[in-house]
C-alpha cells in the first residue's frame, strides 16, 4: 500500500536531524507514524480525494438532470439527487472500497473493451464491499463492481464480458429509459425516494439492513430489475463488444454459466470437528446433526421459516439480472465452445474473500464471515490471519447472541448450498451460549500457542477473555 506523503515527510525529517535529537523526538515519532498508518489504513475506504471525488459526482448529477426530458424535470431531479445523496453517504460509511492496483486492473480491461469499440466516455467505476455476485450500471458511466463478482468468477476473460454487458446497459440507455417509464407511471416514486435518501433510511449500516429500502431505490437510480428483452439485448452487444477486443469470445461468454451455478461458499474438503475440536474442549457430533423434529429451529434466533428471517437474508445476489439460464442457453446458441482454450486468471479471488469477509465482520454478519474465514483457512492453512478471523467470527456471534441480534448476525442454514457450510451454520444454531463460549476461548487458546508470533490471535485472546469475564 503506498503510504500518503506525510508519511515520507516525517522519515526524512527524523533522520536528517542531530541523534540527540531523535532520541528525544521518538515518542512524538511513534505516535506521528500511527496516526498516520492509521490513516493509510482508513484510506482504502475513502477516495484519496474525497472533496475532489463528490464533486465530479456532483458534475455528473447536474449534467443528468440537464439533460432530463423537459416533461419529467422534476421526476429526474428527485431521482438523480436521491442517487447522489445516497452514493456519496455509503462512501462516507466506507461501503466502497478504493484500492488502487484493483481499480487500475478493472479500469484496463474496460478501457480495452471501450476502445476496441471506439466507445469513448468518462468512465467511473466503483467497487462496493459487498460478497453479492453483481456489477450494474447506474447510467450516466457510473458502474459498480461487487467484491462478490472477483470470488464468484475465475478468469479476466469472464470479467470482460460482465464489464462489457455494463457497458452495453449504459450505451443502450436502459437505465434512463427505465426512469422514464417510472416517471410517465409513478410519478411520484423518485420524490418518495428522495425523501427518504435524505432521512437516511437508505443510509444502511449493512447489507442486511440495506434490504428495507431495495425495491423502491433499485426500480429509481440503477439496481433496477432488468426485463428479459433488456438482458438478452445487453448479452448480446456485449458480445459484440468482446469480438471487437483483446478477449476470446467463447472465454467470456463462460461468465453467465459461473454466475448462475457455481457456489462461492463451497467448503468441501473441510472437516468441522477437525477445525474446531481441541484436547480442552472437545468438539460435539450433536453441534452439526440434522435434529428430527422441525420445531428445533436452534438455541438462538427464530425459526428459519419466519418472515424476518428471510427478509434479512433473501438470495437475490443477482436480482439484477435475472433469468440465468435462458441467457446462458442464447449465448451458447451463438458462440462456440472454447474447447480447453487457455484462460488468464484474474488472481483478485483470495483479495475478494478476505475484503468481503472483513467487511462482515465490520457490519457484525458474522455467520458468513465464518464461511469465508473457513474457506480461506482450508485454502491457505498457514496463514493465521484467518484463523483469528474465525476466532472473531465466533466472538461475534456470541455478542451478537447477548445483543439480541442473532438472526441478523446468522443467516437461515438454507441460506447455503453447500453441505459443510450448511452445518457450520447449524453448529452456530444448535450450540448454546455457554457451548459457544467455551468453544471460542479453547479455539483461541490453541491457535495462539500454535501461532506465537502472532500478535492478532494473542490480543484476539486476550480480547476474548476480557469480554467473557464481563459476562454475568
Amino acid at each position: 500500500m503506498r503510504k500518503p506523503a506525510y508519511f515520507q515527510f516525517y522519515i526524512f525529517g527524523f533522520l536528517i536531524i542531530p541523534l540527540q535529537k531523535q532520541m528525544k523526538l521518538l515518542p512524538l515519532l511513534a505516535f506521528s507514524l500511527g496516526c498516520c498508518l492509521n490513516l493509510s489504513a482508513q484510506s482504502r475506504f475513502l477516495p484519496v480525494d474525497t472533496t475532489a471525488f463528490f464533486a465530479d459526482l456532483t458534475i455528473r448529477k447536474q449534467r443528468a438532470i440537464a439533460a432530463a426530458p423537459e416533461a419529467y424535470a422534476e421526476f429526474f431531479t428527485d431521482a438523480l439527487e436521491s442517487r447522489d445523496d445516497d452514493l456519496k453517504r455509503e462512501i462516507r460509511e466506507g461501503n466502497y472500497l478504493f484500492n488502487d492496483s484493483l481499480q487500475h486492473y478493472l479500469e484496463s480491461i474496460f478501457d480495452e473493451v471501450a476502445s476496441g469499440n471506439e466507445i469513448a466516455g468518462d468512465w467511473l467505476i466503483l467497487v462496493r464491499r459487498s460478497q453479492r455476485p453483481n456489477a450494474f450500471s447506474m447510467g450516466d458511466q457510473i458502474f459498480v463492481v461487487h467484491l462478490g463478482l472477483l470470488q464468484q468468477l475465475d478468469t479476466k476473460e469472464e470479467l470482460a464480458f460482465v464489464l462489457a454487458h455494463e457497458l452495453a446497459h449504459d450505451e443502450l440507455r436502459h437505465q434512463r429509459n427505465s426512469m422514464l417509464t417510472m416517471a410517465a407511471e409513478q410519478p411520484d416514486m423518485a420524490k418518495k425516494a428522495r425523501k427518504l435518501s435524505r432521512q437516511g433510511l437508505f443510509a444502511a449500516n449493512d447489507e442486511r439492513k440495506e434490504r428495507l429500502a431495495e425495491d423502491l431505490r433499485t426500480t429509481i437510480y440503477g439496481r433496477y430489475s432488468q426485463d428479459r428483452e433488456k438482458e438478452l439485448e445487453a448479452d448480446s452487444i456485449a458480445l459484440v463488444y468482446i469480438r471487437n477486443s483483446p478477449y476470446e469470445e467463447s472465454l467470456a461468454a463462460r461468465a453467465i454459466s459461473h454466475l448462475s451455478d457455481k457456489d462461492f461458499y463451497d467448503l468441501g474438503g473441510l472437516d468441522l470437528p477437525t477445525v474446531f475440536g481441541t484436547e480442552s474442549y472437545p468438539f460435539k457430533e450433536k453441534w452439526i446433526q440434522i435434529p428430527d423434529d422441525a420445531m428445533f429451529g436452534g438455541s438462538f434466533g427464530s425459526d428459519e421459516d419466519t418472515v424476518a428471517v428471510k427478509s434479512w437474508w433473501s438470495q437475490d445476489s443477482v436480482a439484477t439480472h435475472p433469468a440465468l439460464d435462458e441467457r446462458q442457453k442464447a449465448i451458447e446458441r451463438v458462440v462456440a465452445a472454447d474447447d480447453g482454450k487457455p484462460t488468464i486468471p484474474h488472481g483478485w479471488r483470495e483479495f475478494a474473500i478476505r475484503e468481503a469477509l472483513d467487511y462482515q465482520l465490520e457490519k457484525e454478519a458474522s455467520g458468513p464471515a465464518l464461511i469465508n474465514a473457513l474457506l480461506l483457512n482450508r485454502d491457505f492453512p498457514e496463514d493465521s490471519r484467518y484463523e483469528a478471523r474465525i476466532g472473531r467470527a465466533l466472538l461475534v456471534t456470541y455478542q451478537a447472541i447477548i445483543k439480541h441480534d442473532f438472526d441478523e448476525a446468522v443467516p437461515p442454514i438454507t441460506y447455503f448450498r453447500g453441505a459443510n457450510a450448511q452445518a457450520a451454520i447449524r453448529m452456530l444454531r444448535q450450540m448454546r451460549k455457554r457451548e459457544l463460549e467455551k468453544l471460542t476461548l479453547a479455539y483461541l487458546n490453541k491457535k495462539a500457542l500454535a501461532n506465537p508470533a502472532s500478535m492478532e490471535l494473542k490480543n484476539l485472546l486476550g480480547e476474548a477473555n476480557t469480554f467473557f469475564d464481563n459476562q454475568d
